[in-house]
């Protein structure tokens, strides 16, 4: 089991797509255990139902060139997932 995750919400895209934005991060507590810390860098919106729901997943490996997710990453793979996550504000 990993000692720290990354904190996703999925975001549906326009072509069908799934695009999984990270908010922040996941590790275990330091008193160990089953117990967990998650930090939050930003506030999840909730879908249309009005739900809000987080995924927690390895962390991708970095290419240290453009600091980009690298392809072939862990996330689920019952997810459609773009081959890297950008995590830049679009605006």
């Amino acid at each position: 089991m990993a000692d720290r995750y990354d904190v996703l919400v999925p975001r549906p895209q326009a072509n069908g797509k799934t695009y999984f934005m990270k908010l922040g991060v996941m590790f275990r507590s330091k008193d160990g255990g089953d117990k967990f810390s998650i930090k939050l860098d930003a506030l999840p919106l909730p879908n249309e139902k009005g739900e809000i729901w987080l995924m927690a997943s390895v962390p991708l490996e970095r290419n240290t060139d453009n600091n980009r997710a690298v392809a072939g990453s862990q996330r689920p793979s019952n997810k459609t997932v773009s081959q890297e996550i950008d995590d830049s504000i679009p605006f």
